[in-house]
């Protein structure tokens, strides 16, 4: 809880301390279409040779979960998979019901948050696979949709934990999240953001 408080209070801090950015806040309705969002890596993102060599090294890891599992396997790691990563604007004070912090570099926390209209908030990643079972969210909170995200990801060795980065701006700071699917309640999975420890470019 403490750990909480203090991501609450760096969220907001990094969010209104910047320029208010505007999040394409479209009102059209976006789903995820594995046809034309989902890709392979092919060498051409724009990323540091380091986590282009981390991202090999993850993916090359020997597993069973995806045959063994009803998972789809077009997203398993050893298919080289990418896809853009579409989330929902949470507000900071609802940030406990979603989030597991374990980071606190300063450049993760300002791609997690947003200032829209004064007020702080938190992207909460949905994979494309969960984007069905979390479209109740989309009653009560702004959804950032595969076409408009900001954001590129693919898996490291295991299937919900993910490495992203910035396909607007390769300069800004790439990190892992784990994601997690709805709980046994009814609730949310909760996020975990952890930093990636190579250097970007």
């Amino acid at each position: 809880m403490k750990n909480l408080s203090l991501l609450v209070y760096l969220i907001i801090f990094y969010s209104l301390a910047g320029c208010e950015r505007a999040a394409n806040l479209t009102p059209k309705v976006s789903h995820f279409v594995e046809s034309e969002h989902l890709k392979k890596l092919d060498g051409s993102e724009e990323v540091s040779r380091e986590l282009r060599d981390y991202i090999r090294k993850e993916q090359s890891f020997k597993r069973t979960v995806a045959s063994s599992s009803n998972l789809n396997k077009a997203f398993a790691p050893e298919n080289n998979p990418k896809f853009p990563l579409s989330y929902f604007l949470i507000p900071v004070e609802n940030i406990s019901d979603f989030l597991l912090p374990e980071t606190k570099d300063a450049r993760v926390l300002d791609e997690l948050s947003l200032k829209i209209s004064g007020k702080a908030h938190f992207k909460f990643f949905i994979h494309p696979t969960h984007e069905k079972e979390f479209d109740y969210l989309r009653r009560n909170y702004d959804f950032i949709g595969p076409d408009n995200t900001e954001f590129l990801a693919t898996p490291t060795s295991d299937y919900y934990t993910l490495v992203v980065w910035n396909r607007n701006n390769p300069k800004r700071m790439p990190f892992i999240t784990k994601l997690e699917e709805k709980s046994d309640d009814g609730k949310p999975g909760k996020q975990i953001i952890r930093d990636l420890t190579i250097d970007s470019k």
